[in-house]
């Protein structure tokens, strides 16, 4: 193989595939980054055996082929370079990088050993880049973590994107906390479908896809292989074959609240942070909320000190001295994908807080537990 490109596109492409590189490859081959040439375009490839990540990129081929490289030390001799054009050759045993006065051998890895790379299904329909990874980062924070979603649990560390004509509508939950955001997007056909990724994985890809034009997204059956896709980057992973619960279903009506409040969500979440200062350290952040005139007074206690603030709120329907507490950190984690005033419905304080934006062209909804708090 024998080729040149530019240094830039050859670092992004590096930079994504190298993100799928095992961090303790179970086989030594896996370590490495797979390049093929086809016409005049370069694909570099990294798989960990979960996903794939692909970057195709434009190049000047004097001689087509196929090498595996080590992953990680040629991604950082490519981000290393200067701005330019990088000429790479590969022979059988060694592939030369090689940019002005700056040149690099490196071995190459045996090919014979390198497992076939499952293949992208057909594309389902396009949606914004930029608007896939807001509605991305929206959910994938309410996913559980990684090290709990094991067995029966694993749906529950991935996002959910269902496309339902021409909408596409993404969820996650951990069971204290429910977000839904739904966006629009252009199908290919009528079909419905649905793709449950781990919530890192989605979520670090679509903040990598964003600065493109249109997402692609290939749905396929459950437990098989669904793919991401621009004009050049490419994700291939196996949406998790484990049932998501049916969030709808734990959604209470916002007629079957006892009362709600409207507030500018980033005035809350800067009061229960000053508020919760006074919690100990190590131990969850617990905030009360309760109802005062025109007001929402945030109290928090640690292991003697308390705190107060408070923030201005539309009341209806709840009682004076009506309480009811929250982990801070979850209360802000649904509160901060919304831009604008948020309407927070509420029932007993043993029960689950529906949360909405007022404006109606913002399709989110989250649903968060309260806590059971007998001070502060």
């Amino acid at each position: 193989m024998r080729l040149t490109a530019s240094r830039g596109d050859l670092a992004e492409a590096t930079r994504w595939a190298a993100r799928h590189i095992p961090a303790k490859p179970t086989i030594p081959i896996l370590a490495g980054l797979l390049l093929e040439t086809d016409g005049d375009t370069l694909t570099v490839s990294g798989f960990d055996r979960e996903s794939v990540g692909q970057a195709t990129i434009a190049a000047s081929i004097e001689e087509p082929g196929t090498t595996i490289v080590p992953g990680r030390l040629f991604t950082d001799i490519v981000a290393a370079l200067p701005a330019g054009i990088v000429e790479l050759d590969a022979t059988e045993q060694e592939v030369t990088v090689r940019l002005d006065d700056n040149q690099f051998r490196l071995p190459v890895m045996p090919d014979r050993d390198y497992p076939a790379l499952p293949k992208a299904p057909a594309v389902s329909g396009t949606v914004d880049a930029s608007l896939f990874a807001a509605a991305v980062a929206d959910v994938s924070g309410m996913a559980m973590s990684q090290s709990d979603a094991i067995g029966s649990n694993q749906a529950l560390g991935a996002v959910r994107i269902t496309a339902a004509g021409e909408e596409l509508t993404l969820a996650s939950t951990d069971r204290y906390r429910i977000a839904v955001r739904t966006i629009p997007w252009t199908p290919e056909h009528d079909d419905t479908g649905s793709l449950l990724i781990p919530a890192p994985t989605i979520a670090t890809a679509a903040k990598a896809l964003a600065g493109a034009d249109q997402v692609s997204l290939c749905f396929n059956e459950q437990g098989s292989n669904v793919a991401l896709a621009t004009d050049t980057l490419t994700l291939i992973v196996r949406s998790t074959d484990t049932a998501f619960p049916d969030v709808q279903a734990l959604m209470a009506g916002e007629d079957a609240e006892a009362g709600s409040v409207t507030v500018d969500p980033d005035d809350l979440i800067k009061a229960a942070a000053r508020a919760s200062l006074v919690t100990d350290r190590g131990k969850p952040r617990q905030v009360r909320l309760t109802m005062r005139g025109d007001r929402i007074e945030v109290s928090a206690r640690g292991d003697g000190p308390t705190g107060r603030s408070s923030v201005e709120a539309d009341i209806g329907g709840l009682e004076d001295d009506y309480a009811i507490a929250f982990n801070a950190d979850y209360l802000t984690s649904v509160l901060s994908p919304i831009d604008g005033p948020a309407r927070i419905w509420l029932h007993a304080p043993t029960k689950p807080a529906l949360i909405r934006p007022v404006d109606e062209d913002f399709v989110y909804t989250a649903v968060l537990m309260p806590v059971r708090l007998t001070h502060a």
